[in-house]
């Protein structure tokens, strides 16, 4: 009976990782928001099939606590109180609110059980769904990128999207040009950014889950999902990837050391990377729009065109959007230290900049916090990776960690991913996942 319940709850598991990624375009069918609850639901399911009670640590009340516990007080409070004081200043609705909880504070359940219920088979079991999830983001990126970018047509889901997103925000009126013929595909999730986080943490996944010594076999699973994510169009998550990917798993830092063997597996990358441009690009319409497109992205960093058709360059709109930080916080100066939360209330929320957002809705001070804690978390988890005594299960735990951290803040200079629906709850488990690195050596129950 214990074995049979075992197997349940990690059925039950892989498929509440699963409903996170697939909960959105469930929301499309049924044209309602109720079903991202059902992640939820079913982690509920997993705390009553589990003997043990779920409980706060210990720590937390003796008021010792590491830098991931204080990210996560203080980001709870900070929903908590924010809600709380706009709802009472009738700033929002009661509705608006409710919304508000559920989008950023239910995510943390998702800390606390890991914590207090999550074993290395947990581990494994979401990292192989978010492997399973990201390949089926990627499939389906690639046809709905060729329909839309080659064959000129747009199909009956992403139109069903389109009319799902205007009908929950009156604003969203062109809904990112997802229905527009001969733009670019936004994947089979609610914006582009979000179907090419899942695919890049299907890759780190499988990335982790590879031993590091197999560097050929580990460069040929580099090279298919840098296929798929080149082909989502989506500027911000290539040069998110690549950066990492670059620089951890192909050596670039070793660079200026001048030894061959210290870049080999980058040269052989890059080597895959331009025959396979050269040999296809006349084959496949999509790869001559690609490298049109990389042109003009890169003529746009060079500020050599004007930013999104305005008068200035992106350089200039990077620079008006860190004044439009004080220029929003003029009605509400405290807003400063403690930012405006996470509510629609307060500053223009799902601008260019990500990281702008995120500092109005948390503040300066907390902001700075954050982005120091997470250096310190990978800069920690790097120097264990080198560790001569960990070992490859330890390694796992750590590869995707560092991964998805610096995939997420490299995101903030563009757009902001963790506030999504499916993502933050990764989020949170990462971090619980982190510091609860050595739970590999706990005894299966």
């Amino acid at each position: 009976m214990i074995l049979v319940i075992s197997k349940i709850k990690i059925v039950i598991w892989s498929l509440t990782i699963f409903l996170l990624f697939i909960s959105f375009p469930i929301q499309v069918i049924f044209s309602s928001p109720f079903p991202s609850l059902l992640p939820y639901a079913f982690l509920f399911i997993l705390v009553i099939l589990n003997k043990k009670k779920i409980s706060i640590p210990k720590s937390y009340y003796k008021l010792e606590f590491d830098k991931i516990d204080f990210f996560v007080i203080i980001y709870i409070s900070l929903v908590i109180i924010h809600t709380f004081f706009q709802i009472t200043f009738n700033l929002i609705t009661l509705n608006n609110g409710f919304q508000s909880i559920i989008n950023f504070l239910l995510p943390v359940c998702f800390y606390l059980y890991y914590i207090n219920y999550a074993k290395e088979l947990d581990f494994r079991v979401m990292i192989y769904t978010i492997i399973f999830s990201g390949i089926i983001s990627g499939v389906y990126y690639l046809y709905d990128s060729w329909l839309m970018l080659v064959e000129l047509k747009v199909n009956d889901f992403s139109l069903k999207i389109a009319e799902y997103q205007r009908s929950r925000v009156a604003s969203f009126v062109n809904v990112g040009g997802r229905d527009t013929i001969g733009y670019r595909s936004h994947g089979i999730l609610s914006s582009h950014s979000i179907s090419s986080a899942w695919l890049c943490l299907s890759c780190f996944g499988v990335l982790a889950l590879v031993k590091k010594k197999l560097s050929f076999k580990r460069i040929l699973i580099i090279f298919s999902y840098s296929v798929f994510i080149i082909f989502t169009m989506n500027f911000t998550a290539i040069v998110a990837f690549f950066l990492i990917i670059l620089f951890f798993e192909l050596g670039l830092k070793n660079i200026f050391k001048l030894k061959v063997q210290n870049i080999k597996y980058l040269i052989v990358f890059l080597t895959l990377i331009i025959v396979s441009n050269t040999l296809f690009k006349n084959k496949f319409p999509i790869i001559d729009l690609f490298n049109k497109q990389l042109v003009y992205k890169i003529a746009l960093l060079s500020n050599e065109k004007e930013y999104h058709g305005e008068e200035k360059s992106i350089t200039k709109a990077f620079f008006y959007s860190s004044l439009n930080i004080f220029k929003a916080m003029l009605d509400f100066p405290i807003g400063i230290i403690i930012g405006d939360g996470f509510s629609t209330w307060g500053s223009r929320k799902g601008g260019d900049f990500g990281y702008s957002e995120t500092i109005n809705r948390f503040g300066i001070p907390f902001y700075l916090f954050m982005m120091f804690a997470f250096f310190l978390v990978v800069k920690k988890a790097l120097k264990d990776l080198k560790s001569p005594i960990i070992n490859q299960k330890q390694r796992e735990y750590l590869v995707f960690s560092i991964y998805t951290f610096l995939y997420i803040i490299l995101n903030e200079l563009h757009y902001s991913i963790w506030i999504n629906k499916s993502i933050l709850p990764i989020l949170f488990i990462t971090l619980a996942n982190y510091k609860q690195k050595n739970i590999i050596l706990r005894s299966n129950e």
